[in-house]
């Protein structure tokens, strides 16, 4: 498969001559599976009001945006969830351009149950080895407060973050609301992930609980070297209307009695998406400024993420000027550094970024993940969301779908 930059021409303009932010423009995407196969007859939602659009054969829509549907920060929220698949929204941050193109990944449904009698009967959820969730009798209700009386199936979707999952993520920024400031926002090391949902035979979805439901969810394996019994972990629930995880409360550590496996439980008060994760309250950060190799056109109108390589993290750029910021763990000391790998999706493909040892600021696209560039995160003391020059800065990046001459055999 031959990985090629997407250049659209409608408002792409040099880096340099990036100034101000339409406030409409077209938005183009794919919506694809965990497994890169494209999802046909998705319907898509995207801003504050709720503009829709459904896939084509190929995956593909496109709707257009105007200031109705530009959230806070300048952010287009962009959701589906089309049958058999856990919901997933991803954010589209607004620069210069008035045409941008994005992805969706989507995770099939893990596991199934139904319950003829929720008034009367516990709900449990298990998928073995991943989780279970537990919602006790009469505790599901609409939202006037009554218990559901009707047949219902319930859903849990469990996902592996450090893997091909990742992107399933809703949000897929690893971004929350600062607990101690509701004015800023701090990202997150995942340690576990999951969706519930409930559905009635009516169609109807319930997510109210009138009494606690427990959530218990197995650790990823990257963090089994630093958790033990015992152990506190906060809990996040992913918002629909923002875009952000909003904490909520903890989860403890908990081992197996047969295995050495551990799990996190936390009592959730609502069927969301919930996560156990640590804020990184000192985050490092990264700048660039990306163009096209061929074209020197911004290639701002994509969504450029990083994804850190042995922890479970991971951004999308915020724009700043002409360039992208990333918040991501920091490196702890120089024996201990905090990689991260830079990717962007095109047409639905992951597409990962490998510099040129020939030309440091020459970056091509390579399709595995393994073959990218491994980038260090610095080890200096973070500066938060407003001044960005303390900032790693790999300046302008020249990104092209073509292998350089030094890396041909």
């Amino acid at each position: 498969m031959v990985l090629v930059v997407l250049v659209v021409p409608i408002g792409c303009i040099l880096a340099d001559e990036l100034h101000t932010i339409p406030d409409h423009g077209i938005l183009t995407g794919t919506v694809v599976d965990t497994l890169c196969h494209k999802v046909a007859n998705a319907l898509v939602s995207v801003g504050t009001v709720g503009k829709t659009a459904t896939t084509g054969p190929d995956g593909r829509f496109s709707v257009p945006f105007s200031p109705a549907d530009i959230g806070s920060n300048q952010v287009l929220l962009v959701s589906t969830a089309p049958a058999g698949y856990a919901q997933n929204q991803t954010r589209v941050q607004l620069s210069a351009s008035t045409h941008y193109d994005t992805t969706l990944v989507l995770k099939s449904i893990s596991i199934r149950t139904m319950v003829n009698t929720p008034a009367t009967e516990a709900l449990i959820v298990q998928e073995p080895y991943r989780g279970w969730v537990r919602v006790p009798p009469s505790s599901l209700v609409n939202t006037l407060g009554v218990p559901i009386t009707e047949p219902i199936t319930a859903q849990l979707t469990t996902l592996d973050p450090m893997r091909e999952d990742r992107m399933a993520f809703p949000g897929n920024h690893f971004l929350g609301m600062n607990p101690a400031d509701q004015n800023s926002t701090v990202p997150l090391e995942v340690v576990a992930v999951a969706e519930v949902n409930v559905l009635g035979a009516s169609g109807t979805r319930y997510h109210h609980l009138a009494t606690k439901a427990t959530l218990r969810l197995t650790i990823a394996a990257e963090g089994l070297g630093t958790l033990v019994e015992g152990d506190h972990l906060p809990l996040w629930f992913y918002d629909t209307t923002d875009g952000l995880w909003h904490s909520e409360g903890e989860g403890t550590v908990r081992s197996s009695p047969t295995d050495q496996r551990l799990w996190v439980e936390g009592q959730v008060t609502h069927l969301s998406w919930w996560s156990f994760a640590f804020p990184i309250s000192e985050p490092a950060c990264l700048r660039l400024r990306p163009v096209d190799a061929e074209t020197h056109h911004s290639l701002l109108h994509l969504t450029f993420g990083i994804e850190g390589i042995a922890f479970v993290g991971g951004a999308q750029g915020v724009v700043e000027d002409d360039g992208l910021v990333f918040l991501s763990k920091k490196s702890q000391d120089s024996a201990h550094l905090a990689y991260v790998r830079l990717l962007f999706y095109a047409e639905g493909v992951p597409t990962y970024l490998r510099r040129d040892p020939a030309h440091a600021n020459d970056f091509y696209t390579v399709s595995l993940a393994g073959l990218a560039t491994d980038i260090p995160m610095p080890t200096i003391p973070s500066i938060h969301n407003t001044r960005w020059e303390h900032c790693q800065d790999l300046g302008l990046i020249k990104v092209s779908s073509r292998k350089p001459f030094s890396q041909i055999r």
